[in-house]
């Protein structure tokens, strides 16, 4: 933590100097205070939600990969009792379940499943977009109601709650409300990607 660093630093300089030491605390507060800001920022960014999600050969899938390689593409990934599904607003894969190592651990967020994909922009602070993963489910329902309702997803990167809110959200810029009334952003989860290995893990 380079923060709670300079505060040490700072501490260690003033000590036994007569110069100055409220000056001195008050930078140390500030910079505490900027600290806890930052961690803050950090835990806002991703749900407390669990998930977790591997698939080891991403390049055989073909809308999954198209998704992690592409910008402004995006894919869910979905479950029934003996598959996963991926699909993109122009087509989809099955894999069997059986194939893919440790998926009864897997867990898809609140249920319904994931959206995966490559931003058009990166993130303040980032020098290029990075693969994000975000909650298939309507976050605002969830929270009003309890209601697990599914996203559609759109060209562009955008995905829509048509069965319930009415809400739109911007996939490419954190998953924020764009359309109908206000409120939070898309469930976020913390995903790696190298080629050709997608983990999603966030606990």
């Amino acid at each position: 933590m380079n923060e709670l660093t300079g505060i040490q630093n700072l501490i260690s300089e003033t000590r036994g100097s007569r110069v100055m030491p409220c000056t001195a605390w008050l930078a140390a507060a500030m910079l505490c205070l900027a600290a806890v800001c930052a961690c803050s920022k950090a835990e806002n960014t991703y749900s407390s939600t669990p998930a977790y999600f591997a698939y080891v050969g991403t390049n055989t899938v073909p809308q999954l990969n198209k998704a992690l390689n592409s910008s402004g593409q995006y894919c869910t990934v979905k479950q029934d009792a003996s598959h996963f599904i991926f699909t993109s607003t122009t087509g989809q894969d099955v894999t069997n379940r059986e194939a893919i190592q440790n998926y009864r651990n897997f867990r898809l967020g609140l249920g319904v499943g994931l959206i995966v994909g490559l931003p058009t922009i990166p993130e303040m602070g980032a020098d290029v977009p990075r693969v994000v993963c975000f909650d298939l489910a309507c976050p605002n329902c969830w929270e009003s109601d309890h209601r697990t309702l599914e996203l559609t997803l759109h060209e562009g990167g955008t995905a829509t709650c048509h069965r319930g809110c009415q809400r739109g959200y911007d996939l490419n810029n954190q998953g924020l409300v764009t359309t109908g009334a206000q409120g939070r952003s898309l469930y976020r989860y913390r995903v790696t990607y190298v080629p050709y290995t997608l983990r999603v893990v966030n606990q």
